[in-house]
């Protein structure tokens, strides 16, 4: 013989995005709102109406979300000889990656991370995070809640470097043996 296939790995990959947001359409659709404002003829409760969709933003819903999905996939063979000599075992096995995020507002983003074993038809580990900008302060929640090791994570942090001794960090860890 030549020679024999005794190991091989293959990984594959891809993201799936969600389109820019469009500067343009969006200043255009800011300027008909200042041009209705500012519209002598418009009645009182058109005006009242549209002053409070300028002040309650977060009331009404905006699809323009911008989102990301990234998937991965990867598949080992390998071959090995028996321990007694008496031939070779073969070993297959194969992971599914996983990670997305969204932005529910500019201030506003959650994330997921994950790792599914095909092999043995669990998730083995699944990871999700929130985090809030607020003016000067930023805060962060973590939780893995499945898996050996789970954590959650609780962060209150100013974004100034010199006031970054002020943080709040809350962690617990949990180990679950198998």
């Amino acid at each position: 013989k030549l020679g024999r296939f005794s190991s091989g790995n293959l990984s594959m990959s891809t993201d799936f995005r969600s389109k820019p947001r469009d500067q343009k359409k969006e200043d255009e659709r800011k300027q008909r709102e200042e041009q209705l404002l500012n519209d002598p003829l418009m009645g009182p409760e058109v005006q009242s109406q549209l002053d409070y969709m300028r002040r309650n933003p977060a009331d009404f819903v905006d699809f323009n979300i911008p989102w990301n999905i990234n998937l991965g996939l990867s598949v080992f063979f390998s071959e090995r000889l028996k321990p007694d000599y008496s031939g070779f075992e073969k070993e297959f096995s194969s992971n599914l990656t996983f990670n997305g995020s969204f932005s529910l507002t500019p201030k506003w983003n959650f994330a997921v991370n994950g790792y599914y074993d095909f092999d043995t038809r669990n998730l083995q580990t699944f990871t999700m995070s929130i985090s809030r900008e607020m003016h000067c302060w930023q805060m962060s929640i973590n939780v893995t809640p499945v898996g050996p090791y789970r954590f959650f994570n609780i962060t209150i942090n100013p974004k100034s470097g010199l006031l970054q001794d002020l943080k709040i960090n809350r962690t617990r860890y949990f180990y679950q043996d198998r």
